[in-house]
């Protein structure tokens, strides 16, 4: 009894740590989302209001920008992502000579901070000093506003995001082409099939979970995206480039709207959460029917 009660003690420093740094702030937001905090207020505490923030939110044509421009960044960086990297995971699956030291220099943005890159970007895409309008500007073409003007902004950002993390698109489907038999591939050549009806009818069926087990992940990393939308635009102009996470930091951290900003992080949970359960749900059918 004395050693269960010693092994115990050991352990509670750790329980205290998760319940400290995760379930607490977790639920103590969560009741935030259901009330009015606005510390920056002389008397201001935290008073229950029930749904209103969710109601207001309805009514919020920022949250709504800002959701649309989230939902953008998604699809559209999911999609060029997943093709960038399948790309690229074909081509080092071949025998091609240096092809470690490719995999290698490919998977190098990858390990940089977000914060790094997205600096590093900056920089290049700078439209006075940055090398990119510098050799465009050689070249006879006229700069282009990469960071200022709102669609250009937009795809910049995706740019950014996707040279740091197609890598991981493609880390994941070249292990999946290496883990796939050679049988079907001999067979489809004897048959006399070329390399291209094999990709289509043997290659892509085979790695579809994959494909969309992939695709979800990233899709799901990119509703948090951040980091390089701060650094680069900070949201603007306007809100033409913001996130919803973007938005939900400036509610609490300029306006110190800690209830309001509670209200659009679990909103975008729940968007989050249907949006990938109906994902699942509209190609499981299709995974079967591969399988």
């Amino acid at each position: 009894m004395q050693r269960e009660r010693i092994r115990y003690f050991f352990l509670l420093p750790g329980v205290i740590l998760i319940l400290a740094l995760s379930i607490f702030p977790l639920l103590f937001s969560l009741y935030l989302a259901f009330s009015k905090w606005q510390p920056s207020a002389i008397g201001m505490g935290i008073r229950f209001i029930g749904i209103k923030n969710f109601i207001d939110l309805f009514h919020d044509e920022n949250f709504r920008i800002t959701l649309l421009n989230t939902l953008f960044y998604v699809i559209v960086g999911t999609i060029m992502e997943g093709i960038i990297g399948f790309g690229l995971a074909i081509l080092l699956n071949q025998n091609i000579r240096g092809k470690k030291f490719f995999r290698v220099v490919f998977l190098m943005p990858m390990m940089l901070t977000p914060v790094a890159v997205a600096y590093m970007w900056k920089m290049l895409f700078d439209e006075m000093m940055g090398p990119i309008n510098f050799f465009l500007k050689h070249l006879g073409i006229h700069p282009v506003s990469w960071l200022s003007n709102p669609h250009m902004a937009k795809m910049s950002i995706l740019i950014i995001d996707a040279w740091e993390w197609i890598p991981f698109m493609m880390i994941i489907f070249l292990a999946a082409l290496q883990s796939l038999p050679k049988e079907p591939y001999e067979a489809a050549y004897i048959d006399g099939a070329t390399g291209f009806q094999a990709l289509v009818y043997i290659t892509f069926p085979l790695i579809y979970p994959i494909i969309i087990t992939a695709s979800l992940l990233r899709g799901v990393e990119m509703f948090k995206i951040f980091d390089i939308i701060m650094i680069t635009t900070g949201g603007g102009p306007g809100l033409s480039t913001a996130s919803s996470s973007i938005y939900g930091y400036y509610v609490a951290m300029k306006h110190f709207n800690l209830g309001y900003a509670s209200a659009i992080s679990y909103a975008l949970l729940i968007t989050v959460i249907i949006l990938s359960m109906t994902f699942l749900n509209l190609f499981r059918e299709r995974v079967k029917v591969v399988q």
